[in-house]
C-alpha cells in the first residue's frame, strides 16, 4: 500500500478528521490531504512521530512505496552532502581564525618584548606623580634622563584582536625630549613620517622633528592655568631649524643649548628606529 493510502487508512481507522489528524503533529488540513494525495510526502521526522503515535512500525508504513523509499533515501544523501560541505566551511572558517589568532598574538608578543627590550636599553622607567593626597600616580608615560635631556615615550596600545590589524598608528609612534638649561626649556617631539619624490609617490619613511620653547602656565582670572602658546618649528635630521626659522626667544635658546638638543634629535631618531622599526 502507498505511504499517502497508509496515512489515510490510519486516520480512518482512529476515527480522525484530516483536520484533527493534522493538529496532533502541527500541520494543517490541507497538508494532510496533500500527504494522502501523494502530493506531498512527510519529512522522515513526521513519519517518526506518526509510528510512534499510532504504534506502527516504520516498515508497515513504508512498505511497497518505492518512491517513497528513493525520496527519504535521497534526502539523507543530500543531508550528508550539505553537513559535509557545512563541516569543511566550518573547518575552514576555524583554521583561518586560528591561523590568524595564532599571528596577532605572535605579533603582539613581538611588539611588547621590542618594546620593552628597548626601554631598558635606554634607561626608560615610568613616570610617577604623587597627588594632592600623596599618593602615587602612574602617568603612562616612561622617561629616561641623560644629563639636560630628560626623554619621554607613552606605549602605544596595540591594535585589538577584532580589529584584523597588527599595526601600529603611525600617530602613536613618536618620542619627545626636553632640554633645559637656565630655567629654559625646549621641547623636541620626533614621529615618523612619509616622504614624497618629484612624482608624488611615497619613496621612504622618514623622521621628523619639532622644536618649541615651553613658556609656561598662564593663570587665568577663574584660577584655573592653561599653557601658553608657543610657536613650534622644524628641524633637519642633525637638529639645525632651517635658516631664519626662529623667533628671537627661541634662536637665544636653541643657541644656549645647540649641543644638547643635536645630541637628542640623533638619540630620538635612533630610539624611533629601535622601538617601531622592523
Amino acid at each position: 500500500m502507498k505511504l499517502g493510502k497508509e496515512i489515510a487508512q490510519i486516520r480512518k481507522d482512529n476515527s480522525m478528521t484530516q483536520e484533527a489528524f493534522g493538529q496532533i503533529f502541527h500541520i494543517t488540513r490541507q497538508t494532510v490531504s496533500n500527504w494522502e494525495n501523494e502530493k506531498s510526502y512527510p519529512d522522515l521526522e513526521t513519519l517518526v512521530a506518526i509510528s510512534d503515535r499510532f504504534g506502527i512500525s516504520l516498515d508497515t508504513l513504508l512498505k511497497e512505496d518505492e518512491h517513497m523509499i528513493q525520496t527519504i533515501d535521497k534526502e539523507r544523501r543530500r543531508g550528508k552532502r550539505l553537513l559535509k560541505i557545512v563541516i569543511a566551511a566550518l573547518s575552514v572558517v576555524v583554521i583561518a581564525c586560528a591561523s590568524y589568532s595564532g599571528y596577532w598574538y605572535y605579533q603582539k608578543a613581538s611588539f611588547e618584548e621590542q618594546f620593552t627590550t628597548t626601554a631598558q636599553k635606554y634607561g626608560f622607567t615610568p613616570q610617577i606623580l604623587t597627588d594632592e593626597n600623596g599618593d602615587d600616580i602612574a602617568t603612562g608615560r616612561y622617561i629616561a634622563q641623560d644629563g639636560n635631556t630628560t626623554y619621554s615615550v607613552i606605549p602605544p596600545d596595540f591594535p585589538t584582536l577584532l580589529s584584523f590589524d597588527t599595526s601600529i598608528d603611525e600617530c602613536a609612534k613618536f618620542i619627545t625630549a626636553e632640554c633645559t638649561a637656565d630655567d629654559q626649556h625646549l621641547v623636541l617631539r620626533c614621529s615618523p613620517t612619509d616622504v614624497m619624490d618629484e612624482s608624488g609617490d611615497i619613496q621612504t619613511e622618514a623622521t621628523f622633528t619639532t622644536l618649541y620653547l615651553d613658556k609656561g602656565m598662564q593663570e587665568n582670572s577663574d584660577g584655573t592655568f592653561t599653557p601658553l602658546l608657543n610657536p613650534e618649528y622644524s628641524l633637519d635630521d642633525d637638529g639645525n631649524p632651517y635658516a631664519g626659522h626662529l623667533d628671537d626667544e627661541t634662536r637665544a635658546a636653541y643657541d644656549a643649548m645647540k649641543s644638547d638638543i643635536q645630541t637628542a634629535v640623533t638619540t630620538m631618531h635612533t630610539m624611533l628606529d629601535d622601538f617601531y622599526g622592523s
